[in-house]
């Protein structure tokens, strides 16, 4: 509009090819970050609590247990 250009200066294609080839790339980059995470995702396995959770009185008690007794100092300050 304020340089002089008609809207049919935008459709025509500077570089040959250039929509096919940003469409194939967009196709692959959406596949590969669909692929990356869905790997991530079924190669995760479950490790669960109830070793840790249970040992001294669980994670509750560790953690009161640290703050009173190894870092009250930086706690209190």
């Amino acid at each position: 509009m304020m340089v002089g250009r008609d809207s049919s200066d935008s459709v025509v294609e500077v570089l040959r090819g250039q929509r096919l080839w940003a469409g194939v790339l967009g196709v692959g980059l959406a596949g590969l970050v669909v692929g990356i995470v869905a790997r991530s995702l079924t190669r995760v396995s479950s490790v669960g609590l109830n070793g840790p959770n249970g040992t001294n009185g669980g994670n509750v008690s560790q953690i009161g247990r640290s703050l009173f007794t190894d870092f009250l100092f930086p706690v209190s300050s």
